[in-house]
C-alpha cells in the first residue's frame, strides 16, 4: 500500500525512508526510556537503622519457616532485638546473661530449633574462642533450655587447607546435632552431641560473616618452621587482627593487620606439634576462624 501525504499526493522514496527511519527512531527511544525506567527501579534503599551504639551489629536471619527477621545486636546494652523485614519492631531488648563482647555472641536465633514449643525465641549464647566459657541456650524471657560449663560451639571456615567447614549445629537424616567441645581445668576435652527437637532453617546465619568467602589464606599447611597469612581485609577502613591460638583455646599470639600490612610470616620454630587455630576479628566481630598444624 503506498504512502500519500496529507494532500493524498504519493509519497516518493526517499520521503517514505525518512519517515521509517523517525518512527524506528521513536521506537527505539521508547524502549530506551523504559529501560532505564526498569533499570533504576531494581535497587532501592528499603530501611535505614540507627547504629551508633559501639559494636553494633546487624544481620538477617531465619528463626523457622521462611519467617526472616532482621537481628540488631547491642553490645552497649548487652541485649539484642528483632524486626520485622518492613522494619517494624517484632520482640525488643532481649537482655543476654553476660556481656556479649568480647567472649560471647547471639548465635542460632529460632522459634523452634531447642524447643518444640514454637510460640518464643530461643538462642544460644556461646563463645567461639574461649573455651573454659558456658555454652548456653536461652528463650528470649530468659529461661535456660541447655547450660553446659567450659564448652564451645566449634566454628572453622576453611579447615584443612579449605575443603572441609565446621559448625555447632548441622542438620542430618536423623534430625538436627548439636556439637560442643567441653574441657577441663587442664583442657583436656571430650565431645558431646545432642539432638535436637527441630530442623535448623537452612539460611540461618550464625556470625555476620560471609561463609562462602575466605579472607585469610594459611600455607604451607602443614608446616615445620613458619606459616604465612596473606589476609583480605573485608575492608580497608578498620585494624584487624590475627590471633592465634593452642588446641585449647589458649591465645599464644597476635598480629595487627590493616591496609598496609596484609601479609606476614609467623614463625612457629617454638611451637610444638600440633593443631592450632587463628581468627581474624576487629572489635566488634570475628570473620573468620582457621586452623593449621606444625609436624615435623
Amino acid at each position: 500500500m503506498p504512502f500519500n501525504n496529507k494532500n493524498g499526493q504519493p509519497i516518493l522514496g526517499h520521503d517514505k525512508t525518512t519517515i521509517m527511519k523517525t518512527k524506528i527512531n521513536i521506537l527505539i527511544a521508547f524502549f530506551l526510556t523504559v529501560s532505564c525506567l526498569r533499570l533504576t527501579a531494581q535497587i532501592t534503599l528499603e530501611h535505614t537503622f540507627d547504629s551508633t551504639a559501639y559494636g553494633s551489629d546487624l544481620y538477617i536471619t531465619d528463626i523457622g519457616n521462611n519467617n526472616s527477621k532482621f537481628v540488631f545486636i547491642d553490645t552497649a546494652t548487652n541485649s539484642f532485638s528483632l524486626y520485622n523485614l518492613d522494619a517494624n519492631p517484632f520482640l525488643l531488648n532481649i537482655p543476654t546473661p553476660d556481656p556479649i563482647l568480647p567472649d560471647y555472641t547471639v548465635a542460632y536465633i529460632t522459634n523452634s530449633l531447642f524447643d518444640c514449643d514454637s510460640t518464643t525465641i530461643e538462642y544460644a549464647f556461646m563463645s567461639y574462642l574461649t573455651p573454659n566459657l558456658p555454652f548456653r541456650v536461652l528463650r528470649s524471657d530468659g529461661t535456660v533450655l541447655l547450660h553446659v560449663d567450659s564448652a564451645q560451639g566449634p566454628v572453622c571456615y576453611g579447615c584443612i587447607a579449605g575443603t572441609k567447614e565446621i559448625v555447632p549445629i548441622v542438620n542430618t537424616q536423623e534430625g538436627a546435632k548439636l556439637v560442643l567441645f567441653k574441657y577441663n581445668s587442664s583442657y583436656i576435652g571430650k565431645t558431646l552431641i545432642y539432638g535436637l527437637c527441630g530442623t535448623l532453617p537452612t539460611t540461618n546465619n550464625i556470625f555476620n560473616f560471609s561463609q562462602d568467602k575466605l579472607f585469610v589464606k594459611v600455607y604451607p599447611n602443614p608446616t615445620a618452621m613458619s606459616i604465612n597469612f596473606d589476609v583480605t581485609l573485608p575492608d580497608n577502613q578498620k585494624e584487624y587482627e590475627i590471633i592465634i591460638f593452642d588446641s585449647g583455646g589458649g591465645k599464644l599470639k597476635s598480629e595487627v593487620i590493616n591496609s598496609s600490612t596484609k601479609k606476614f610470616t609467623l614463625d612457629v620454630s617454638n611451637l610444638t606439634n600440633g593443631a592450632y587455630f587463628y581468627s581474624l576479628s576487629n572489635k566488634t566481630k570475628n570473620y573468620q576462624t582457621g586452623k593449621f598444624v606444625i609436624t615435623r
